[in-house]
């Protein structure tokens, strides 16, 4: 989403700091004390997320706008979230990235209360089989992909590459899960 508002820098204010279960939402990861008083730093989902996002997007990515099938934009902020997301944009290097995340999580995970956070709480799972056209690539007769997957308990899971025909190419994404793609430079 922040990608299609053409937000180019993140900032985070809690990076890493002790656990705390009534917000851990905010954070990359927590500093937990172990048993024999040594500490160890756990990384949050989120953390792998936005590493999957800077190893696919480079530095200098030139994005691009992105539309679903009835021809609405793909930027919002507050309120329901959509079930899916599309980033897609070409880096400095001639290659094409794009990520994918899927919104939907296990229906007892989605809060019951109104307010905040059952506006912003995921939707029932579903897994979406979905379509991207990248018209720049629509002169290419075959351009290859690689897949990277990444869940909240699996991270940086590699597949075999997607192939682009003719600027169209397909994909699967499940329940809960952000899916990079990425070409090789030109």
């Amino acid at each position: 989403s922040d990608m299609n508002h053409r937000v180019t820098h993140w900032i985070h204010f809690i990076g890493i700091i002790g656990e705390d279960l009534r917000d851990n939402g905010t954070r990359l990861g927590k500093i937990r004390k172990n048993n024999d008083g040594s500490f160890a730093i756990i990384p949050h989902y989120k953390f792998y997320y936005q590493k999957n996002l800077a190893d696919t997007f480079l530095d200098g990515a030139v994005m691009r706008q992105v539309t679903d099938r009835q021809k609405k934009s793909q930027p919002w902020t507050y309120g329901i979230k959509p079930e899916l997301q599309v980033a897609l944009g070409q880096n400095a290097d001639g290659s094409w990235a794009a990520a994918v995340s899927n919104f939907t999580v296990p229906e007892d995970s989605i809060p019951t209360k109104p307010g905040h956070s059952k506006d912003n709480a995921g939707r029932a799972e579903e897994s979406f089989e979905v379509t991207l056209f990248i018209t720049e690539l629509s002169e290419e007769e075959e351009v290859s992909f690689r897949v990277v997957r990444n869940t909240p308990s699996q991270t940086w899971v590699k597949e075999e590459a997607v192939i682009c025909r003719k600027g169209k190419l397909t994909v699967t994404i499940h329940p809960h899960e952000l899916l990079t793609l990425l070409s090789a430079p030109k």
